[in-house]
C-alpha cells in the first residue's frame, strides 16, 4: 500500500475513534525506534496529527509516548495492531491485554501447524 494511501486509511480510523463518544479513556503508546533494521514509527507517528487530544512525550532512547483521550475500540485497536512490534500499549491494562490477545491470536494463525486449516480470509501475494 502506497504510503498515502496508508495515511488516508489511519486517518479515517482516527475520525472514527473522535466520533465515537462512548467510553472515553486515555491510552498511552510508546512508539519504539529500531524494533526492526527498517521499521521506526517514532518519527511517522510524530510527523503527524492522529487525535486532537494528542500529546507527545520524548524519551531517552529516541522513541515517543503517545497520550490519546478516547474510546478503547476496534478502530483504535487496528490502528495500534497496524505498527506491530514498533508500538506498546503502556496503559490502559484491559486496552493492552486485548492487542497481547489479537497479536497472539495473529501468530497462531502463521504456525505451521495451522496453515490452511483454518476458516479465514487468505491472502496471496504476487
Amino acid at each position: 500500500m502506497a504510503r498515502s494511501a496508508e495515511v488516508i486509511r489511519q486517518w479515517e480510523i482516527l475520525r472514527s475513534i473522535d466520533r465515537a463518544r462512548h467510553g472515553i479513556g486515555i491510552a498511552k503508546l510508546a512508539a519504539e525506534r529500531g524494533v526492526h533494521p527498517r521499521t521506526d514509527a517514532a518519527p511517522y507517528v510524530r510527523e503527524r496529527e492522529w487525535h486532537h487530544t494528542q500529546t507527545i512525550e520524548d524519551r531517552d532512547d529516541g522513541g515517543i509516548v503517545v497520550t490519546l483521550h478516547v474510546c478503547n475500540d476496534h478502530a483504535l485497536r487496528s490502528w495500534i495492531l497496524g505498527f506491530g512490534a514498533s508500538a506498546r500499549v503502556m496503559t490502559p491494562s484491559a486496552l493492552a491485554d486485548a492487542i497481547f490477545e489479537n497479536a497472539t491470536a495473529t501468530r497462531r494463525r502463521y504456525l505451521p501447524s495451522a496453515r490452511g486449516h483454518a476458516r479465514m480470509l487468505a491472502i496471496k501475494a504476487s
